[in-house]
């Protein structure tokens, strides 16, 4: 239920907020055309006082026009910002998009083991399950530096010996 309100209000936040921009975007183009219009004339006029006199009318109501309506769009705007934290289309930015969703945790299925390797490169002992380290990657060797083979694999007359990654598909 409360989801269901939630979508509503946002929805007629974004349709009043659409309207409101609609209307500034006409009126904006109303008062530049007046404005315009008002040069226009005055250019035309040909030195007639009464053309002349109407000419800076129209020139004033139009400037007088843009003025209003870049003030109310500062306004309208600086509301926005301060009740909705984040803005709104109205002032050119948008509201920051939900944050993705967290990744999904590896599971620990694994496809190889940890096994104790000599130094001629042979495998012996028994094997152990590697683990699943940040970002899914199987290793013998956690964040911690421990092997999951633990002490078994130490040095012996087969020499230095580790505990090393393979495929359990051989």
């Amino acid at each position: 239920m409360e989801n269901l309100l939630a979508q509503t209000v946002v929805g007629i936040i974004g349709n009043t907020e659409s309207v409101i921009r609609q209307f500034i975007a006409l009126l904006l183009v109303i008062a530049t055309v007046v404005f315009l219009w008002g040069i226009i004339t005055y250019v035309i006029a040909g030195g007639d006082e009464k053309k002349l006199g109407q000419a800076k009318s129209y020139i004033i109501y139009g400037l007088v026009g843009l003025f209003v309506m870049v003030t109310v769009w500062g306004i309208v705007c600086a509301t926005v910002n301060t009740v909705f934290s984040g803005g709104s289309n109205i002032c050119g930015s948008s509201v920051a998009p939900p944050p993705p969703p967290p990744l999904p945790t590896p599971t620990p299925t694994t496809s190889g083991v940890c096994q104790c390797r000599d130094s001629s490169g042979n495998f012996f002992g028994p094997t152990y399950p590697p683990y699943i380290i940040y970002g899914g990657t199987e290793s013998c060797i956690n964040e911690s530096r421990t092997e999951a083979c633990g002490n078994v694999c130490a040095s012996d007359i087969r020499g230095p010996q580790r505990c090393v990654y393979r495929p359990q598909a051989f």
